[in-house]
Parts: structure tokens; sequence; C-alpha cells
């Protein structure tokens, strides 16, 4: 218990250092701008690069959780962007809930959980799961951020916004690197942890400036609770249940710990790019976490049971 509330504690230092900074004055609104264009060009890829080339992943050991996670995004992200349509929530909104009910922050402190919990044959299920969480959404799920674009879907934008995702890129040369065996340079490998490194922590602060100097308004911490609530505890009930009806479920217990993790900080990135409710997404994170005190340690007891 204690080592994952050790793992949570940074992401809400970083958060409110940023608060602090955005409190005082000392960080201005512009900042959150260029804090995320660079996580999402430049920090957040070479993450998803390093997370696929240098894992030790085998698609043949684990194809099967492979398939199931493309299953679940492509049911979770599809269902939730029709349900948001058939309400007929706003365009940001719709996105918002799709992304955000899906993307989880299953790398930063999903694999470090189940590494230190599990040990290394449970991490390298979890990185499988977080390739094919970076997979999906950044294809069919920003697909349909793309198609938002639009009024009617143009099959060549939406292409053409794919092509240009430096996460999509990112996604596929570290598939490459990884399943080719293929040895790095130490300079590259070194300039890429470097970077990697500066991801998480320059989307949280940007997040607490925003925080601080957008208030979210009653409306958007409402829908932000939603989030929160069906991203950690509601998705992860249903799957919960899905194992209890099997007879042999335990190897499903990585893709049950996963799907307790926060809305991934990548999305708050992508509300930079896309149309999305920034203040529900940036609200929706931070409730997450806090939940996840709580989710993590409690999915973890309940794992073996199922």
């Amino acid at each position: 218990m204690w080592s994952i509330i050790t793992l949570l504690l940074p992401l809400f230092a970083l958060i409110a250092l940023g608060y602090l900074a955005g409190y005082t004055k000392i960080a201005k609104l512009s900042w959150v701008s260029v804090l995320n264009l660079f996580g999402f060009y430049i920090a957040f890829p070479a993450l998803i690069f390093k997370s696929l080339a240098f894992a030790d992943i085998s698609l043949q050991l684990h194809g099967t959780i492979l398939l199931l996670q493309v299953a679940i995004a492509v049911g979770v992200m599809g269902l939730v962007y029709g349900v948001c349509t058939w309400l007929g929530l706003s365009k940001a909104n719709r996105n918002t809930f799709t992304i955000g009910l899906y993307f989880s922050n299953a790398g930063y402190i999903g694999i470090s959980a189940l590494q230190l919990v599990y040990g290394d044959a449970a991490a390298a299920e979890g990185a499988v799961i977080v390739s094919a969480m970076i997979l999906i959404t950044l294809t069919f799920g920003i697909g349909l951020l793309e198609a938002s674009k639009h009024r009617t879907i143009h099959a060549v934008s939406i292409l053409r916004g794919i092509a240009k995702n430096p996460l999509m890129w990112a996604t596929l040369i570290g598939f490459a690197v990884g399943f080719s065996d293929l040895t790095l340079p130490q300079p590259v490998v070194q300039f890429t942890e470097l970077l990697a490194a500066t991801a998480s922590p320059t989307v949280l602060v940007a997040l607490g400036i925003f925080i601080a100097l957008n208030h979210p308004k009653k409306q958007a911490v409402q829908l932000a609770s939603v989030l929160a609530l069906g991203k950690v505890v509601m998705i992860p009930a249903v799957i919960a249940i899905v194992m209890l009806m099997l007879p042999d479920s335990h190897w499903l217990d990585t893709t049950f710990i996963q799907s307790v993790m926060p809305v991934a900080l990548t999305a708050f990135a992508l509300s930079e790019i896309y149309p999305m409710n920034r203040e529900v997404v940036s609200s929706s994170i931070v409730l997450s976490v806090l939940l996840s005190f709580i989710t993590i340690p409690l999915a973890m007891w309940l794992a073996p049971l199922l």
C-alpha cells in the first residue's frame, strides 16, 4: 500500500508546483500551451518509443492479451462516442469522454505498480496492454477526433491527421525496433531516456498552471466527476464481472489492474491539438488520481480473488 502511495505522491507534487507557479503569477496561461505542445510533439513520443523499443515483449506470448485490449479499446471508445452523440453532448465533451474513459495512465503508473507488486512477468504483460492502448487510441481514437473536426467524415482528412500525429509514428517505430531485436547506440538510448523523463513532469506542471488560472466551473467538475468515476470504477467493475463469469480468469489480472489507472496525462496534451473540453480533462485527471489511491490497492487485492 505504501509503495503505491509513494508512486502517486510525486504526481500531486508536480501538479501542486504548477498550481503554485500559476497562483503566484510566475507562470502565465501561455505556458500551458507551450508545455503541452512540447509534451505532445517531443516528450511523449520519446516516452512511447522508449516504452515499446526497450520492452521485453513477445507477440506470440502475449498475443491473446493484445487482441483483448484491441477489442476493449474499440468497444469502449466506439460505444462512448455513439452514446455521447445520441445524448447530444457537445463535440468537445464527446471527444473528452471518448478518449478519457479508455486511455489511462497505464504506462507511468500501471507498469510501475505491477512491477512493485507482481514482478517482471506482470510488468511485461502491462507493457503489452500499454502498447495496445497507445496503438488503438492513436489510430481509432485519433480518427474519431479528426472526424469531429468535420461535419462529414472525410477519410483522406482523417488519415492525413493520423499521419501527422507524432505519437503515432513513435508507436510504429517503437514497435519496429522492439520486435527487431535491434541494439541502439548508447547515446541514442540516453537521449531518448532524457527526453522521456520530461514527459510526465511537463504535462503535470502545465495541468497545475491551467487549474490555477482557470478554476473549473461547476458543470465542468460535475462532468469530470462522471468521467473519473467511469474510468476508475465503472469500467473496472464491468471487467470484474466478466472475470467472475469465466472459469479461469487469472490471465486477466493485469488487464483488470490496468483498467483502474487514472485518466491519461496524454489526454491533456491532446486537448491542445483536438477539440476537447480542457477543464473537464484537467479536473478528471486530478480526480481520478485521487481516486486511484483507493482503487489501485483495492484492485490488487481483488484480482487474485476473481
